[in-house]
């Protein structure tokens, strides 16, 4: 049986899946016909609290942070050997966490 996504478009180069309207989760591939994942982000609902600073005490100080150019959000970004990670804040350092995006 076949899932078809709820919602999906093209966002930083891939395409990103919604599977659920309440989903927090989207996936991305790099083309319709293409089933190896990319990417896949977690949007956090409110329901944890995490700011730059708890990331920072808990995972280490990031390869890089600051505004990102694309949308003017504050990001942490993570070097994690094959993988990238990086953390997503809508209103800057001291905000909560939006979301995280694993590459």
């Amino acid at each position: 049986m076949a899932c078809n996504p709820t919602w999906e478009g093209y966002i930083d180069g891939g395409l990103g899946r919604q599977f659920g309207d309440d989903s927090n989760y989207l996936y991305y591939t790099s083309g319709e016909n293409d089933s190896e994942l990319t990417a896949i982000d977690w949007w956090n609902d409110n329901l944890v609290f995490l700011t730059p600073y708890i990331i920072k005490k808990t995972v280490g100080v990031p390869a890089s942070e600051g505004i990102s150019e694309m949308d003017g959000n504050w990001y942490m970004y993570y070097d994690c050997g094959y993988y990238d990670l990086y953390f997503f804040f809508e209103d800057g350092n001291r905000s909560n966490l939006d979301f995280v995006r694993l590459k």
